[in-house]
């Protein structure tokens, strides 16, 4: 992801600490690293916000360089928990489900290594 951004707060991606993005329609809200759900709870309560998880958007850069992105309101989200599923991670993971499709069609490419979104 380019950008991940909640309640109007970015998080900060770098190349030392990319954000990784899984679409899982098994999920209904959001699954985040542990790292990310404790640094957002913290942020939330400094912050003395009513919602952890308002307003959440993902943003990706498309071929073209244009910018897509994918928004939910209060998406039920879950920590990933300490483990993640591959030896040597580094970065943020985030699993988005259908809470961040809702009025979209999203059609994978496989072969071609793509996602197209359509509203509909």
């Amino acid at each position: 992801a380019s950008k991940f951004v909640v309640n109007g707060l970015p998080l900060l991606i770098t190349r030392q600490n990319p954000l990784y993005v899984i679409f899982d329609t098994g999920v209904s809200g959001m699954v985040v690293s542990q790292e990310l759900f404790d640094g957002r709870y913290l942020q939330a309560r400094k912050n003395k916000e009513k919602s952890m998880w308002g307003t959440v958007e993902v943003s990706f850069l498309a071929e073209d360089k244009s910018e897509i992105t994918l928004k939910a309101q209060k998406p039920l989200t879950t920590p990933l928990g300490k483990a993640t599923p591959w030896n040597g991670f580094r970065g943020n993971l985030i699993a988005v489900g259908l809470a961040f499709l809702d009025g979209l069609a999203m059609t994978v490419d496989i072969d071609d290594g793509k996602i197209l979104f359509v509203e509909g």
